[in-house]
């Protein structure tokens, strides 16, 4: 059965390339930036690229990764917290809160490059 191109295999496919490049190849996030056009930025090239990864991982590996995330969603840990639940929940949403604060405070400081140049 011939495959049938869509969204999700496009994205395998590119993910597929660049894990085979992976250490061969450097991508220039500002000239990418540059031929999209518009308002793209550098950053926004590299965050769009991590979540292409994650989607052609979830693809390869279903049952992790989106689905996975569904199943903690941020209710169900607010009611853990609210519960007075601690463990793997809890520390895992503090891991996030954090982890999402170090991935701001990088894309402030890469705009800020930016501006600068």
């Amino acid at each position: 059965m011939p495959v049938q191109w869509t969204a999700e295999a496009d994205a395998k496919l590119f993910v597929g390339v660049l894990n085979q490049c992976q250490g061969r190849l450097k991508l220039d996030s500002r000239k990418l930036a540059d031929y999209m056009g518009g308002d793209c930025t550098a950053c926004a090239v590299e965050q769009r690229m991590t979540r292409l990864k994650r989607l052609a991982k979830a693809v390869v590996t279903p049952g992790v990764g989106a689905a996975a995330a569904a199943a903690t969603s941020s209710a169900k840990r607010k009611a853990a917290v609210a519960a007075g639940l601690s463990g793997e929940e809890g520390d895992e949403d503090a891991a996030q809160k954090r982890s999402l604060k170090k991935v701001k405070a990088k894309a402030l400081m890469k705009m800020q490059e930016v501006k600068d140049e």
